[in-house]
């Protein structure tokens, strides 16, 4: 397990936004097919 306590929440918010992102681009893309 590794160890979290340095783990800013902050940058586990952002990294979730920018997946999403990614995410709804990816499906974008896929619908222009």
């Amino acid at each position: 397990m590794p160890d979290l306590t340095g783990f800013n929440m902050y940058d586990l918010d952002q990294a979730g936004e920018l997946f999403e992102a990614g995410y709804k681009e990816a499906a974008r893309m896929l619908e222009d097919l």
